[in-house]
């Protein structure tokens, strides 16, 4: 749970892109690396192998499709987390239960998540979804280019990352006043 609130939060990654998801396939659809079968439900998500401190972690968003590198060196919660995997199998989903076996869909996750949540303080008027918006925002607010943001969050172009991610930063109004007082205050001098 830690390391896919980690993902979430760092990356700006989508809950499904981290968790994975189940989907109905046939009994002759051959499983690929990391795929798991219960019955005809085949799961498709993260797996453990790709998180490493010596290497970029690429992830085709469930979304757009498009891929998006992280420095996983530069995500300091996820590097906090990896010392407490256990490797042993690389191929293990990264959101697994107690039992090891992946969540039965989104709800399952997102009602575990908020027990620890709830248990941390976190207000239930916020939901684990939230992470990547967070993120996203937090970036934005940091001056960070719309350009990186989209790239970050795997968006087409930068109209929705405007439009949803940027609202609400109060330093993006703060930058913006200052530079035209700044602005106003050279004027007055020339």
């Amino acid at each position: 749970m830690a390391l896919t609130q980690a993902l979430e939060w760092d990356c700006g990654l989508r809950q499904i892109d981290v968790v994975g998801q189940w989907r109905l396939e046939p009994d002759t659809y051959v499983l690929k690396a990391g795929e798991i079968r219960r019955g005809s439900k085949v799961w498709s998500g993260m797996t453990i192998d790709p998180v490493r401190l010596d290497r970029d972690l690429v992830v085709r968003t469930s979304k757009t499709g498009q891929p998006v590198i992280h420095a996983i060196d530069k995500c300091e919660l996820v590097a906090r987390c990896l010392p407490h995997l256990d490797r042993s199998n690389p191929m293990r989903p990264v959101a697994v239960q107690l039992n090891g076996k992946p969540w039965a869909d989104r709800q399952a996750f997102s009602k575990a998540w908020r027990k620890y949540a709830t248990k941390a303080g976190v207000p239930k008027t916020v939901w684990n979804m939230d992470n990547r918006a967070s993120a996203i925002t937090e970036g934005a607010a940091g001056n960070v280019s719309d350009d990186d943001l989209a790239s970050t969050g795997g968006h087409a172009g930068k109209g929705i990352t405007r439009r949803v991610y940027k609202r609400k930063a109060r330093q993006i109004s703060e930058r913006f006043q200052a530079a035209r007082q700044a602005s106003r205050r050279e004027q007055r001098r020339e």
